[in-house]
């Protein structure tokens, strides 16, 4: 077994626990007659420009990118299928989320409780990282290849595709709100593409630039953010925002791309040190630990907030403070809070992901894909399955896990798809080139 590399490894852990923090610590909640409401505290200039210091949702596809091209490698030497290898690791975890709060929200609806009724609806929308990361996971062995063929060339491609569609939604008198397919077609070039800047690096791309080029193209990153926002029609915030309702998040623009690209510079830069900080036994020990844990903290620390509130709802007065000096004073106590919850949810979560059992898909791409489609409309209507749009969701998620848990028969191993898709095209990406990490899983 070859070694992992532990700098991307704390790339993933460090950038979900950035998320949750920025999650827990911004949720504002109300309580009015009888309703809840859920959303972001702050707002302003200031909280706009630290989005773009906070977001680091593309370091997780580049972590991402990394990890796939080490898979996609090791599969191809064994004679292994990699997507089957990543289904059970990326779906499993999800499984217990959903159907615990398929029946939370439909007892809810089904009763008239509200708060609980809706609860299904909350607890998916970040699960859009899990629908969209289950298709680059399919296009995962086809984009190593064409990075050994072409190079830079494919993110330059891809990137010039999402700038079409950036086009058609900006318009000279300001941004298109409704969006349609065309935010649809950014969400998969948009991380498709800051996942293949992690295949580039993973082969050494980035390897190649001296210290000071990497800061000269970081700088030169920044500054044509300025320009897209101050000059160009970008929203200013990378996240949404009271504010600021559309930004460059949902759906992603080529402004996340320009920020992808001086976060994988970033990265290029701070490894060699980053290295040897994590070399050694304690690090690497923390690392080993948290990192199995990475996608089910993902997935689950929303509804440990979630849990959190309904206790709050007992006393909202005391316990949902209004915005202002009370609210700052309660953040600590929310965090952890919030912290102590998230523990106890994944001490039960991590005995019912390992009573489910591991098997070797049959058909991985096509179980992956439908189960990508309905985790993605889950996300848009809820998992309540009085409602018949959250009802569709829930049974083509139940079709596509269903598909994953066909056995392949037999001792045959590896799939075309794979095997034509790891095809390399340059010496330089034999698998001893790339330590062995998995995907964010």
């Amino acid at each position: 077994m070859r070694e992992r590399n532990p700098v991307i490894d704390a790339v993933r852990i460090g950038s979900v626990a950035l998320v949750v923090f920025v999650h827990w610590f911004g949720a504002y909640v109300t309580w009015d007659n009888g309703t809840v409401r859920a959303g972001i505290a702050l707002a302003g200039p200031v909280v706009w420009a630290l989005t773009w210091l906070f977001q680091v949702m593309p370091l997780v596809f580049v972590a991402g990118g990394y990890a796939n091209t080490a898979g996609v490698d090791a599969a191809r030497a064994r004679g292994e299928s990699f997507l089957a290898k990543r289904a059970m690791r990326l779906v499993v975890p999800a499984l217990p989320l959903v159907a615990l709060f398929t029946a939370v929200s439909t007892l809810g609806a089904s009763f008239g409780a509200q708060p609980l009724a809706t609860v299904g609806a909350q607890v998916m929308k970040p699960l859009w990282f899990l629908a969209i990361y289950l298709v680059v996971v399919c296009l995962a062995p086809l984009m190593v290849r064409m990075h050994d063929r072409f190079g830079p060339a494919v993110p330059l491609v891809l990137a010039g595709g999402v700038a079409v569609v950036d086009g058609v939604r900006f318009s000279t008198v300001g941004l298109v709100a409704d969006i349609g397919i065309g935010g649809d077609i950014n969400f998969v070039l948009v991380w498709l593409t800051a996942h293949q800047l992690g295949i580039a690096y993973a082969r050494g791309a980035f390897a190649r630039f001296t210290r000071r080029e990497l800061a000269s193209l970081i700088a030169v990153a920044v500054a044509v953010m300025l320009v897209m926002v101050f000059v160009g029609p970008y929203p200013p915030s990378m996240i949404g925002l009271p504010d600021v309702p559309v930004s460059n998040l949902a759906p992603p623009t080529l402004a996340m791309l320009v920020l992808a690209f001086a976060q994988v510079c970033a990265l290029a830069l701070v490894a060699p040190w980053a290295g040897r900080k994590l070399s050694g036994e304690r690090p690497r020990r923390f690392i080993k630990r948290a990192n199995p844990a990475v996608m089910s903290v993902y997935l689950w620390h929303l509804p440990a907030g979630a849990m959190l509130l309904g206790v709050a709802l007992l006393a909202p007065q005391a316990l949902l403070p209004d915005l202002g000096v009370s609210w700052w004073l309660s953040r600590p106590v929310w965090l952890g809070a919030s912290a102590i919850a998230l523990l106890g949810v994944l001490r039960v979560v991590r005995r019912a992901e390992a009573a489910l059992p591991t098997v070797d898909s049959r058909w991985p791409l096509l179980g992956l894909l439908v189960t990508a489609y309905g985790v993605r409309e889950a996300t848009r209507y809820g998992l309540d399955l009085t409602n018949a749009d959250a009802r569709a969701a829930v049974i083509t998620m139940a079709v596509g896990v269903a598909v994953l848990f066909v056995q392949r028969s037999g001792k045959r191993r590896g799939a075309a798809w794979d095997r034509n898709a790891g095809a390399t095209g340059r010496p330089s990406s034999s698998p001893s080139t790339v330590p062995a990490s998995n995907a964010f899983a």
